[in-house]
């Protein structure tokens, strides 16, 4: 695995404490964090979100090696059967050591839309709508709480909405109910058929 590489600050909120035992307690706090969706990550059966789209492609999952949080997306649309769809997507992942791309499901077509979750956010939820393909979705951005290994909806927000609004389906959301969002997974060739979420379940 190879979803530009920008390192954030989680602020834990963590008082009390001289400037070196506070350093040194929100590293261990990140420490923790990182090693939780590592081990998420190496789990055989992941938890998934149910899936939107259609029947076709070939399967997909794409989680980052050691294990990362998914904090956006590039996204390349397409046109199917007279309507807006999504053609391409790649996860953004923050992990231990910053930013980084997944693989590209799907095919590029053109300059991409790119939703990334500003510092101290990741992604909690896609709301997405398909039939054959993946025509649409938009992104709910939830704070990261390093603390627990979740996301708080304090703060919460959303990215626009990307591709058509077509397809023979409403939209359905698709989250982890404030768990880590930690890869995705689907089905895609030429187009991106189908998507759904992988995240770390909370204990």
């Amino acid at each position: 695995m190879k979803h530009s590489v920008l390192v954030f600050a989680i602020s834990f909120g963590i008082a009390a404490l001289t400037p070196v035992a506070s350093a040194q307690s929100e590293n261990s706090i990140e420490q923790r964090f990182y090693a939780a969706l590592a081990k998420a990550a190496d789990n055989a059966a992941p938890k998934e979100t149910k899936k939107v789209g259609g029947g076709g492609g070939g399967n997909f999952i794409d989680v980052p090696n050691g294990g990362g949080i998914l904090v956006g997306f590039k996204v390349w649309q397409g046109d199917y059967s007279g309507h807006r769809i999504i053609r391409g997507i790649q996860p953004i992942y923050q992990t231990a050591t910053g930013r980084v791309p997944g693989d590209l499901h799907g095919e590029k077509n053109g300059a991409p839309t790119t939703i990334e979750a500003k510092d101290g956010y990741a992604v909690a939820a896609i709301e997405a709508r398909g039939g054959d393909r993946l025509d649409g979705l938009e992104v709910l951005f939830w704070k990261i709480h390093a603390v627990d290994v979740s996301l708080d909806a304090e703060g919460s927000y959303k990215s626009e909405w990307i591709g058509g609004k077509g397809g023979s389906k409403s939209r359905h959301p698709l989250t982890g109910n404030g768990s880590p969002v930690i890869g995705i997974s689907g089905a895609s060739g030429s187009d991106v058929d189908r998507v759904s979420l992988i995240y770390c379940e909370r204990h």
